[in-house]
């Protein structure tokens, strides 16, 4: 017995076709924006993650604390990111993955572009 009636996609009468699976929030009060990501970084929203990385300039943090997945879409947007920022004197930081995000990080290489905890105001601190 179903207590939901679900069609052959699996979605529920009355919802929505696809749920957005990642929020972007940026905070640019400090001396460095940070990108606070929550949720996966996969292909369904990797366009709405490059639009917002490419309206920043300087050394941009992204915070990875609430990332549950992290894609190939997702490592690529870091990737051509930092190869801009960095043409231009800044950085992408990434801060803060969960074990299973910095896990992906380190077999791709990328884990060098991890940083330990920002200070308040908002700069890096190297671990």
């Amino acid at each position: 017995m179903h207590i939901h009636r679900a069609d052959a996609l699996h979605v529920r009468a009355g919802m929505p076709f696809r749920l957005p699976t990642l929020h972007i929030r940026v905070l640019d009060d400090g001396a460095i924006p940070v990108v606070v990501l929550v949720g996966e970084v996969d292909l369904d929203d990797v366009d709405k993650l490059t639009a917002c990385l490419r309206r920043l300039t300087g050394t941009v943090i992204v915070d990875l604390a609430a990332v549950t997945f992290l894609g190939s879409t997702g490592l690529a947007a870091f990737v051509t990111t930092r190869k801009r920022l960095r043409e231009g004197g800044g950085d992408l930081l990434l801060r803060s993955p969960s074990d299973l995000v910095r896990r992906v990080l380190e077999v791709t290489g990328l884990d060098v572009m991890v940083i330990g905890r920002a200070t308040a105001d908002g700069r890096p601190t190297r671990v």
